[in-house]
C-alpha cells in the first residue's frame, strides 16, 4: 500500500504525524512556503492501523487530503 499526503496553506503553519507498525513517526511542517507532497510505501503485513495527527495553528487557512493507495494504483 502507498499513503499518498498532499497538504498546503495560504497562511499559517499546520504540523503532521503519520505513524503505522512500529515505525518512528514521519512528521512534516506545512507553511505557505512548505507545501507537503509525500507519496509513502507501507510494506504489506505490516501494520493494521495507521495514524495521521494534524495539528493546526489559529488562523491557518489550508487544506490535508491523506489517500490510502492499493497495490496497482
Amino acid at each position: 500500500y502507498q499513503l499518498k499526503i498532499d497538504a498546503s496553506c495560504e497562511s499559517g503553519t499546520m504540523e503532521i504525524s503519520v505513524k503505522y507498525a512500529d515505525e518512528d513517526a514521519k512528521d512534516y511542517t506545512v507553511n505557505a512556503d512548505t507545501p507537503c507532497n509525500e507519496l509513502l510505501s507501507i510494506p504489506a503485513n505490516t501494520a493494521n492501523e495507521i495514524s495521521v495527527v494534524v495539528s493546526i495553528e489559529p488562523d491557518t487557512q489550508g487544506e490535508v487530503i491523506a489517500e490510502l493507495l492499493a497495490k496497482g494504483k
